[in-house]
């Protein structure tokens, strides 16, 4: 009988590397796991009853001992940014941010004339709000989100606004959590790996209500078939300076924006593609459509109203520039109020958009987007994106136009996947009211050219 000899197999040694790999590999995986009950989480949240019992009197200061109790009016994805050591929230009474007489006078005379087409588009608008409170709560969800978006779209913004000394910053994470280097305006941890700095102006052309001599529009190239304009030039850094554009909103809302850039170092202008908006801007953790929370087009996307919700967002900044704080520098150092909000949820009918879905929440008194929560096409929660605003207390019984326009101070973008952030701010926002001359001269594809 021969006797058959078994090898016993060694144990698997793993080198070096391979232990590294699956390092990452359970790293990643538990992160990816981490995202997606961050989506369960927040629409757990959104769909719990709130009761806000937290103290949220004004001039107090929210610090890191007492920064649970704002789980009430905060989302818990944004609320786990604000827990660092050094917070301080401060509180303010929630303020009274109504529209110009102007523009409610607009809402009451033709607001019972709108509608909303077996598309989704909006029918019968002349000018103020589309769609008063109670038409929204009567509605299915469906039609409500739909009157949701449409109202912010077509929010009280005066004649439009412009930013002077706009600078966008790029940030991710410091070594040790510190950095010496970080520019005027932000104190704490993180670091800036390039800024881009700009003029914009938007200009309003249709649904004007304090035009209702001229059928609501500017006399204008547009007036009548635009809704807005937008006029961007580049002044730093070097490699952008000169780099114009000028951005057109059709009134049909099935027609795609015009975009027109110039290029100095092609010295001639060029038409972009409109489904460029679901690109990243520059490279940063915002799209076009992500300004302000929302500033795509609204037939792009299916609308559900999900509730409402009252959180605590920068609605009334005391700093007119923008200051930042925080173990990555990327969370504003200024006051917050409480705002009741419709919360939407948003989601891409383009299949190629990198969206899952857009949470949203619109502030019910002046429809700006407070707060957006952005999922990607893997289930995980991607993006927190929020701006803050300044506001000016009107004077008298009839305040002055501007006085009744929320100003933007700034706009953060936390990408939560890969642990960077763009945020931005502007040195000065004004609302002017522009002659006429200035706005076909500004605002031409043709004279993109020879500058403003």
């Amino acid at each position: 009988m021969t006797l058959q000899m078994t090898r016993l197999r060694e144990p698997r040694r793993y080198t070096p590397l391979l232990a590294l790999v699956l390092s990452l590999v359970l790293s990643i995986g538990q992160v990816a796991a981490e995202e997606a009950d961050a989506v369960a989480a927040l629409r757990e949240w959104i769909a719990q009853d709130q009761v806000v019992s937290v103290d949220l009197s004004s001039d107090r200061i929210i610090r890191i001992d007492e920064i649970d109790s704002l789980s009430e009016v905060m989302p818990p994805a944004l609320l786990e940014q604000f827990r660092f050591p050094e917070v301080e929230m401060a509180i303010q009474a929630t303020t009274d941010q109504a529209p110009h007489s102007v523009f409610k006078e607009a809402t009451n005379a033709h607001a019972a004339k709108t509608s909303l087409g077996s598309d989704g588009s909006l029918q019968g608008y002349v000018a103020g709000q589309p769609f008063v409170d109670e038409r929204i709560v009567e509605a299915p969800a469906d039609q409500a989100g739909l009157m949701v978006a449409w109202n912010n779209i077509h929010r009280w913004d005066s004649f439009g606004y412009s930013t002077t000394g706009a600078t966008t910053y790029f940030m991710r994470p410091s070594g040790d959590g510190s950095n010496a280097e970080l520019p005027k305006y932000f104190s704490g941890g993180g670091e800036v790996l390039r800024s881009v700095s700009l003029f914009y102006h938007r200009v309003f052309l249709s649904h004007i209500p304090m035009l209702a001599e001229q059928d609501y529009h500017l006399a204008v190239s547009g007036g009548g078939e635009l809704l807005y304009k937008d006029y961007l030039e580049f002044t730093a850094p070097f490699d952008l300076a000169g780099t114009r554009m000028v951005i057109e909103r059709s009134l049909d809302p099935h027609e795609g924006d015009q975009v027109n850039s110039y290029l100095p170092t092609e010295r001639r202008v060029r038409r972009l593609s409109s489904r460029e908006r679901a690109d990243s801007w520059l490279g940063s953790e915002m799209t076009l459509d992500d300004f302000e929370g929302f500033s795509g087009r609204v037939l792009d996307y299916k609308w559900t109203l999900l509730g409402e919700k009252s959180i605590l967002a920068g609605a009334d900044v005391e700093h007119e520039v923008l200051n930042y704080y925080g173990p990555k520098s990327n969370l504003p150092n200024d006051r917050w109020q409480l705002r009741d909000c419709y919360v939407l949820e948003s989601i891409p009918l383009w299949e190629g958009h990198p969206y899952a879905f857009r949470i949203l929440f619109v502030d019910k008194q002046n429809s700006q987007v407070r707060l957006s929560m952005i999922g990607d096409r893997e289930g995980r929660l991607w993006k927190i994106v929020f701006s803050v605003y300044g506001w000016t207390d009107p004077a008298g019984e009839e305040p002055e136009l501007h006085e009744t326009v929320s100003s933007w101070r700034g706009s953060i973008a936390l990408d939560l996947v890969n642990e960077r952030s763009t945020v931005s701010h502007a040195l000065k926002t004004d609302h002017p009211v522009m002659p006429l001359a200035k706005v076909r001269r500004m605002f031409s594809a043709s004279n993109l050219t020879g500058g403003r």
